[in-house]
């Protein structure tokens, strides 16, 4: 079935991975395609930089209500100081793209000291046909502001405050606000049968051309092009989509690269073609002892990783570069290499880039000429945000077919810390740890098939599922107890997201190192049912833990013995796990599952470690 189908597929029941539900946007003739990051009007593309997009999709997913200053900047640009001008220069493109009146705008609004509104109507097109004359459309009718007025200030203002605090919890927690869905802005798979195309996959335009003796290869990872002749590349021109100026970006490759070293040669560059240094043009390099570098060519504008990877062997290298400091203050900027998903290399460049957008970009040679790569390259994207480390750990694991547990891959969640082993002999799974003294975790992903950005996700695991496997929860010498259990009927997240509050639901299902066992809701987040601590429980063994969930009923056991709850102030075995997520304010279960390990001391303890686990979809 072709990509443009975009059905729901679905796959083996014990490993069910399903693809979030696509949908595309229409405000008037302006339709906005979120699943290739497209924004088109009359089928024509529509000019729009990277930040204002984002600001666009955001909105989209509210419409009719007030976004406030602080959500906006919170949701899009989490952990990031940015100045009110960035927002109002965004919100000014978005109306001049929506066609509003400058002087009076309709279908974006502005409410004095509260925020922004999305006024216009919005129509949600879900495509379940191959054809778009098939779509199946459901419009989404939003009210003008002056028949909603009455209605909406009394509350409107009354929680603001309640909403900005709860914001305020969600990231000490390491939760988003909201799923921001962020795509590639150019994707060049290189995998072209024939010809001289390069095909943009992203669906921004930027396809190229081969040239100079670039020749197609089969490889045991897949199709690539294989640059070993002079002046061998592949080269085209920024339609709009690179990121620009100083804004943060993140370029990934898989690259196996041919011995001997001859000089300097470049994976991926853009910007200006000026032979000599400049801030203008930026790159992925690789020196001629073998080392990665990634920054402008210019002296302090980029880093390098400390060893050489001419190994022979195919390699995911992961660019990324954010500003630091707000907007015309920037003296620097911080730039970091990730090799098959572990970081290499991270360091502040005390040139910031100011790429020319609109240039020429370049595979395989610099945009100048000069000596060309020599070996093969193949799936080379860019991305206009910079990656964390756990959202390249995702990528990695997903494009390496890395398999944890059946089909699927661990996907981090929470905070830095986790590490995961390998598998070892008569064990089902392979063993995770927390190396950290801060909530980690794992949920399940499904492992290759792209693995774009939009498949970086947790995988719907199902609702009747039995989780099983062997933990260790030690505490300290001053008592301190750490947690660690499964969690189900939970959000789908990405890499590094965490779980509780914010659009999560579910339950946690946690083993502390008394023994004792909590059952929690994610969202609102509360303790719903508990047992007693076990005397003489043994911490620094592993205790087998079963969690079974059928409709509304969880039931647990310890060691192989049923466990009772108290829950209320009535004691059962039988633990009522009612659907919250029903409400769709209160969070979004998407059938999502893992393991998570935690503390009620945050940052005095840790050391959590599960294995033999077994997820089991139940009939």
């Amino acid at each position: 079935m072709s990509d443009t189908g975009r059905r729901i597929l679905s796959e083996d029941r014990k490993n069910a991975a399903i693809s979030p539900t696509p949908q595309i946007f229409r405000i008037g003739e302006l339709e906005i395609d979120p699943s290739i990051a497209a924004v088109t009007r009359n089928r024509e593309p529509v000019a729009i930089r990277p930040k204002t997009y984002r600001v666009l999709l955001f909105l989209l997913e509210r419409p009719g209500r007030i976004v406030t200053k602080e959500e906006l900047v919170d949701g899009v640009w989490p952990g990031t100081a940015v100045s009110d001008d960035v927002l109002i220069r965004c919100v000014a493109e978005l109306r001049k793209i929506l066609g509003d009146d400058a002087k009076n705008p309709q279908s974006l609004r502005t409410f004095p000291k509260l925020g922004y509104g999305l006024m216009a109507t919005v129509t949600r097109v879900v495509p379940v046909a191959e054809s778009p004359e098939e779509r199946t459309e459901t419009a989404v009718e939003v009210a003008s502001p002056a028949h909603r007025r009455n209605r909406f200030w009394p509350w409107a203002v009354a929680g603001l405050s309640v909403c900005l605090m709860a914001a305020a919890i969600y990231r000490q927690l390491g939760v988003e606000p909201d799923d921001i869905p962020f795509f590639e802005v150019a994707w060049w798979q290189l995998s072209e049968t024939s010809g001289t195309r390069v095909i943009d996959a992203s669906g921004h335009h930027q396809d190229g051309e081969a040239s100079g003796g670039a020749t197609r290869t089969e490889t045991v990872q897949g199709r690539a092009l294989r640059f070993m002749s002079t002046g061998a590349a592949v080269r085209g021109r920024d339609r709009g989509s690179l990121p620009a100026g100083e804004s943060e970006r993140t370029v990934t490759a898989w690259i196996r690269m041919e011995q001997p070293r001859l000089d300097d040669t470049t994976i991926f560059t853009y910007g200006s073609a000026f032979r000599g240094p400049t801030a203008q043009r930026f790159a992925v390099e690789v020196t001629r002892d073998g080392r990665l570098s990634v920054g402008s060519p210019v002296d302090g504008g980029n880093v390098a990783t400390a060893r050489a990877w001419t190994d022979g062997g195919w390699h995911l290298v992961v660019a990324t570069y954010s500003p630091s400091g707000p907007k015309g203050h920037r003296s620097n900027g911080r730039a970091n290499l990730y090799v098959d998903g572990q970081l290499e290399v991270e360091q502040e460049i005390s040139v910031v880039p100011q790429t020319t957008g609109g240039a020429e970009w370049s595979i395989g040679q610099n945009l100048g000429g000069g000596t060309g790569f020599r070996g093969d390259i193949r799936d080379v994207r860019v991305y206009a945000w910079a990656f964390d480390p756990a959202k390249v750990q995702s990528l990695y694991r997903c494009a390496a077919g890395i398999r944890d547990l059946g089909n699927f891959y661990y996907m981090r969640i929470y905070y830095n810390g986790l590490r995961i082993g390998e598998q070892l002999p008569g064990s089902s799974s392979n063993e995770i740890q927390n190396n950290g003294r801060d909530f980690t975790g794992v949920q399940l992903a499904p492992s290759g098939g792209g693995c774009g950005l939009r498949r970086l996700y947790g995988a719907n695991f199902g609702q009747d599922i039995r989780v099983s496997g062997d933990y260790l929860v030690p505490s300290d010498e001053a008592g301190h107890l750490t947690q660690a259990g499964p969690y189900f009927r939970s959000r789908r997240a990405m890499g590094g997201d965490g779980l509780q509050g914010g659009t999560s639901a579910g339950y946690w299902v946690s083993l502390q190192s008394d023994g004792g066992i909590t059952v929690r809701c994610l969202n609102p987040k509360a303790v719903v049912a508990f047992s007693r601590p076990v005397a003489a429980f043994d911490a620094m063994v592993f205790h087998h833990l079963d969690a079974e969930v059928r409709g509304g009923t969880l039931h647990v056991s310890l060691d192989g013995a049923g466990v009772a709850f108290d829950v209320g102030v009535h004691q059962t075995r039988d633990v009522p796990v009612p659907p919250l997520w029903d409400n769709e304010h209160i969070g979004k279960n998407q059938g999502a599952a893992g393991i998570a390990f935690g503390t009620e001391d945050r940052g005095m303890v840790g050391g959590q470690r599960a294995k033999n686990l077994r997820f089991e979809l139940l009939r």
